[in-house]
């Protein structure tokens, strides 16, 4: 009876407006964001040298983010990153400015992961 009676107010939270997911999710949380794949490789100096290759010829920044890679965590955040919050840890791009970056496919939904791809 008890786990009858949970259940009955998680749906009637849930229909609480504000409350949904879907208003959580949205506004200042979510922004949709679109990126580019110019290469997906497994060899992280190749894709390194190919997205500096890529920001001189489009004329974009490329930006690795304080970003560091190993076989075992694939790119991850330098522990000299400014933020000890990240510093580490691997966090894929956010919004703000566009600029070519490295990111590991896995982080991405319907991605192969152990793949690196330059967005």
């Amino acid at each position: 009876m008890k786990k009858l009676i949970v259940l009955f107010v998680i749906l009637m939270l849930l229909s609480v407006p504000g409350f949904a997911e879907e208003e959580i999710l949205e506004g200042e949380y979510w922004m949709d964001k679109y990126v580019l794949i110019l290469r997906s490789t497994k060899d992280y100096e190749e894709a390194s040298r190919f997205a500096v290759e890529a920001s001189v010829r489009l004329g974009i920044k490329y930006d690795d983010e304080y970003r560091e890679y190993s076989k075992e965590k694939g790119i991850y955040f330098s522990l000299d990153l400014p933020d000890d919050i990240y510093a580490g840890e691997y966090y894929r791009r956010r919004y703000g400015e566009d600029y070519i970056s490295l990111e590991n496919s896995s982080s991405y939904v319907g991605f192969e992961p152990g793949y690196i791809i330059v967005v």
